[in-house]
């Protein structure tokens, strides 16, 4: 609003601007509005003399921008929507849950209703202390009062459980009231914490998953791994690394989502030991293969299965020159017998804890379908012996090509194909040639384990006695994968 001062100057300029018989002066422009607040009435214009013409009036300031007025508010109007974007907020009486001290980017630090539950916790981005004490130092427990910003951190998650962006407050200030004691985490389910329209209820809340095994390692580069049901347990508030595979934990933390629901721990106490986490199903792999068997697991489940290293992923690639994948095969050999296991490594890994062919192991693992091919991802191993052998399936190439009647129950499975011509050349999108096409049944021969191509690839025509390979399913077609130049016989 301007100041009285200014407006009684405008419309003085504007009533002095008139003379007798003269044009009648211009009105005063009005002042610009502070912000927040309405612009100003231009002075109006002085009454010409005599035969002269009225002055013009002056122009309304502009309104300033702003969130208006803090306004009394719950956690639970902010998260619900109640209480919407851009609103100056202060919440008083709440419990502080956690604080990141941990990592490249720290300060942030979470608060929660004292009455708990879905929509009770939400983050506070980047705050400041009233008494311009360091963030670090507040404690779970404190209780506090927030003043600050609503804001939606918006992205297309493209997650049908998750709405399209994520509340937090903003600009906040946290005056410290006094010490307390943290709030009881809620006790929820994987499904619950992850799955559903409540879902998002329960991010920013404290929580406890309970009997849950880890089913894979720590993510030497992201710093998370993963439990029973899919949760991911992240490093953004605490790094714990679990100490093998299938143990089962109890563990308490922040919900957050950030492209899925993650379970943060704040400290060492939050992952504890959990009893009771189910016993681990062991199936053969013909079991996993076959979906009619009545052994066949769930997608998702965690299971341990013993066999021998058929083949291995013996040319690294990409940007950081991995190696990718192995065969596991079941000792009896025959239909669904073998299966693709997703683990990648390079020359840096400990030799123990790289795939040798030969070995036979007893694996665990999570079972997926992975764009219609059957695996095991997230992987441990124990090797059991070495220096065993694997006798291929010897199979017509037009029942295994896709489409064939064998196809399917063949993959994964180390095979030979007799009686093999090259036809024409396979290649991807940008015409990189991959390999070749068998002249009579159609069946692929990709270099993915060798590159049989290089330097010069066989031409048109060439005959081999046979080749074998595992069989693999990729890109809507099965090929199969020579292992060495032993493999293409001719």
């Amino acid at each position: 609003m301007l100041k009285p001062l200014a407006i009684a100057l405008v419309l003085g300029l504007s009533l002095f601007g008139c003379s007798d018989g003269g044009t009648g002066g211009t009105g005063g422009s009005g002042g610009t509005g502070g912000t927040g607040g309405t612009g100003g009435t231009g002075g109006t214009g002085g009454t010409g003399g005599t035969g002269g013409t009225g002055g013009t009036g002056g122009t309304g300031g502009t309104g300033g921008t702003g969130g208006g007025p803090a306004v009394e508010a719950t956690i639970f109007q902010v998260t619900s929507g109640d209480v919407g974007e851009n609103a100056n907020v202060t919440i008083n009486n709440v419990i502080v849950t956690a604080v990141d001290n941990f990592g490249q980017y720290t300060g942030d630090v979470y608060v929660q209703d004292s009455k708990g539950g879905k929509g009770s916790g939400i983050k506070l981005y980047r705050p400041q202390r009233a008494d311009a004490q360091a963030i670090q130092d507040l404690n779970p427990g404190d209780v506090v009062k927030v003043e600050g910003l609503v804001k939606y951190f918006t992205q297309e998650f493209g997650d049908e459980d998750h709405p399209d962006h994520i509340k937090e407050i903003e600009n906040a200030v946290i005056t410290v009231l006094g010490p307390g004691d943290p709030p009881a985490p809620a006790e929820v389910t994987v499904d619950e914490m992850t799955k559903g329209a409540d879902a998002a209820g329960w991010e920013g809340v404290l929580v406890t998953v309970k009997k849950v095994a880890t089913t894979s390692a720590v993510d030497s580069k992201y710093g998370s791994f993963d439990v029973t049901g899919g949760l991911q347990i992240d490093d953004d508030l605490y790094p714990y690394t679990p100490t093998a595979i299938g143990e089962c934990l109890d563990i308490t933390g922040i919900s957050i989502y950030f492209y899925g629901f993650r379970l943060h721990p704040r400290s060492q106490a939050d992952v504890t030991a959990g009893t009771g986490c189910p016993e681990l199903k062991s199936v053969k792999i013909n079991a996993i293969q076959d979906d009619t068997d009545t052994d066949h697991p769930t997608e998702g489940d965690q299971v341990k299965v013993t066999g021998v290293i058929s083949a291995i992923d013996s040319t690294a690639g990409g940007t950081n020159a991995r190696y990718y994948g192995f065969w596991l095969q079941d000792e009896a050999g025959g239909a669904y017998s073998g299966i693709y296991v997703y683990y990648w490594w390079d020359d840096a890994t400990a030799e123990a804890k790289r795939p040798v062919a030969g070995d036979k192991v007893e694996l665990i693992g999570i079972y997926e379908e992975h764009f219609d091919n059957t695996e095991l991802k997230n992987v441990s191993w124990t090797v059991l012996s070495q220096g065993n052998t694997v006798q291929p399936a010897v199979v017509a190439a037009a029942d295994v090509a896709t489409g064939g009647s064998l196809a399917e129950q063949y993959e994964g499975v180390l095979v030979q194909v007799d009686n093999v011509e090259v036809g024409e050349y396979t290649t991807d999108k940008n015409a990189k040639q991959l390999g070749f096409k068998d002249k009579s049944s159609g069946l692929y021969f990709e270099y993915d384990l060798y590159d049989f191509m290089a330097p010069t690839p066989p031409a048109v025509g060439t005959k081999y006695t046979s080749v074998t390979g595992p069989l693999q399913y990729s890109f809507s077609n099965f090929k199969v994968l020579p292992r060495s130049a032993g493999d293409l016989a001719n």
